[in-house]
């Protein structure tokens, strides 16, 4: 037990009182006459003592004992803790069936056309055999804009903004009812911060509508191994927009102005991905176990997918010419049905196209102005003098970005054996 400093000095002085009174007892025994008649004054003077003892010890500071703490009295501590940084609150990602579309697609005005290619899709998504589905083509030729338009209009039956007047009318390619898949899910990789790993934590909360928190798995292998066997059993679409993005010879911070020239190397690691986990991963959506379906557009072709069964690839090509000349109406460019036909044929490009080979996405540059007789004559042929047929090599150089010249050679689009 602890004392007090104010019951040391009580206790101090009685035991000094004791031993006054034991030497005083002493001291009288032995003490001379003269004294003696004196000695009732020593008990008034240690009274006057011992009260100065305790003023003094009233007056000083002393500590003040702790309040006993009674056990059914809860012990209350007041603790500061600092403001957590308030987080920005994250869009919510939407329950299947609903689509969920992370990066949704600027479409341009006057979509033309590209039927062929979206009967195509809806064949492999409703009776095709291969799980996975990439379209490979340059930059320009409409490899996003195509899967949009099909995937808004053919498949979720949603009002497609900026299709051509023209083009309305066109047959669809509608999926059936019973081919319907329980969710969708649209990720480009064009979008800053779009990486695999982000990819993988909101495809893995989607398709599991909610119910898998991503930061409860610690490792990004087990992340994909639950959203693999997720999309084994049950049906998604996954469409994975600008997968070049992931690949070595885009990982450059300038990628969305590097064009489609890049360094290429005997092996084909250019085309490789730069995070193994995400060429590991496109080479099990590849796999025939899954019941989802896998949608690629790339400029180019994932090494990691070569040679694999699983995977259809289709190098996207010009569009049709029925669909060029619709797209020139559009465009506001004039001229008789019959006769635009062998105007766009005097271009020379490849396949069956127009002054656009890479799709009507980038083709809003091209120009033309009336001839005499009445016919549109394309910037290209009157490089070499107005109503006058090109010279067989001219042609566009650079897919809607320059403009062609007489003097320059025809386009030449990289050839599918590159991509």
């Amino acid at each position: 037990m602890k004392l007090t400093s104010s019951q040391r000095y009580i206790l101090f002085i009685a035991l000094l009182t004791v031993a006054v009174g034991v030497v005083t007892n002493v001291a009288t025994a032995q003490m001379p006459e003269w004294i003696q008649p004196h000695l009732w004054l020593s008990w008034p003077i240690l009274g006057v003592l011992v009260v100065l003892f305790i003023i003094v010890s009233v007056r000083q500071p002393h500590e003040e004992a702790p309040s006993p703490v009674r056990p059914s009295e809860p012990l209350r501590i007041k603790l500061e803790i600092p403001e957590r940084p308030k987080e920005k609150p994250k869009p919510p990602i939407p329950q299947p069936p609903a689509p969920y579309l992370a990066h949704p697609y600027p479409m341009q005005a006057n979509f033309t056309g590209r039927t062929r290619e979206r009967c195509e899709l809806t064949e492999w998504f409703t009776s095709g055999e291969c799980p996975m589905f990439a379209y490979v083509a340059i930059g320009g030729m409409g490899k996003s804009a195509l899967t949009w338009a099909w995937l808004q209009r053919d498949l979720l039956r949603l009002p497609l903004l900026g299709v051509a007047e023209e083009a309305r009318a066109q047959p669809a390619a509608s999926v059936p009812e019973v081919s319907q898949p329980e969710g969708v899910l649209w990720w480009s990789f064009y979008e800053r911060e779009s990486t695999f790993q982000k990819f993988l934590d909101q495809a893995l909360t989607y398709v599991s509508g909610g119910r898998i928190d991503p930061r409860a798995i610690p490792s990004i292998r087990e992340r994909m191994q639950a959203l693999y066997h997720l999309l084994c059993q049950r049906r998604f679409l996954l469409v994975l927009d600008g997968v070049e993005r992931i690949l070595r010879a885009y990982a450059r911070m300038d990628a969305a102005y590097r064009g489609d020239e890049f360094e290429k190397d005997e092996r084909g690691d250019f085309r490789s991905c730069t995070d193994p986990n995400a060429g590991t991963f496109l080479r099990w959506l590849a796999s025939g176990a899954m019941k989802s379906k896998a949608l690629l557009t790339s400029r180019l072709f994932p090494r990691e997918l070569n040679g694999l069964a699983g995977c259809r690839r289709v190098n996207l090509t010009a569009f049709d010419l029925g669909d060029a000349v619709i797209f020139f109406h559009a465009q506001g460019v004039k001229g008789t049905r019959g006769r635009d036909p062998s105007c766009l044929q005097t271009l020379r490009l490849p396949a069956a196209g127009a002054a656009l080979a890479l799709g009507p996405d980038r083709a809003g540059q091209a120009d033309a102005r009336r001839h005499p007789g009445g016919e549109a004559i394309p910037r290209a042929a009157r490089a070499q003098g107005q109503g006058a047929a090109p010279h067989p090599g001219s042609g566009l150089q650079r897919a809607g970005r320059e403009e062609a010249r007489a003097s320059e050679p025809h386009l030449c689009l990289p050839q599918p054996d590159d991509l």
